[in-house]
């Protein structure tokens, strides 16, 4: 799993718009170097999730729609369709060569679902709110630092 572009560009259009304020496309485009091809496709799947609301027009443009502490990573993939799995096999469909062939579950499969659950778990345990303008990092990882 990656942080895709995608991923990336609503992340930045979402920090803009954190303001409460409406932003012109082109304007929001140019504040978040973010290309308006992507940023037009972007903005239809995050409205229609209902986080963020535009309109067209002269007085058109971008604004938040919802309280960004009340979305997660893990919804924020899951409006933008990302699949967030480490590997094809923890995909639902995915039917294991190797389980096939040997008849006794996979050990490197178990282990990386492990993982997809703790990653998952983590990703959806924290806002996008935290994670845009917060510290998300546990206490004693804050502490060690500012200690330094």
């Amino acid at each position: 799993m990656i942080i895709t572009r995608e991923v990336d560009y609503a992340l930045r259009i979402l920090r803009a718009l954190a303001d409460g304020e409406r932003h012109p496309m082109r304007v929001l485009c140019g504040q978040e170097a973010i290309p308006q091809k992507f940023a037009y496709k972007i903005i239809l799947k995050l409205r229609d999730a209902g986080i963020v609301s535009s309109a067209t027009g002269t007085h058109g443009g971008c604004s938040l729609a919802c309280d960004l502490h009340s979305i997660s990573l893990y919804d924020l993939f899951q409006v933008l369709q990302v699949d967030s799995s480490f590997n094809r096999c923890m995909q639902d469909d995915y039917d294991c060569e190797w389980v096939d062939a040997k008849g006794s579950s996979c050990v490197p499969c178990r282990n990386l679902a492990y993982m997809q659950e703790e990653l998952t778990r983590m990703m959806s345990s924290h806002s996008v709110y935290d994670l845009l303008f917060g510290d998300i990092r546990p206490v004693s990882i804050q502490k060690s630092e500012n200690e330094t």
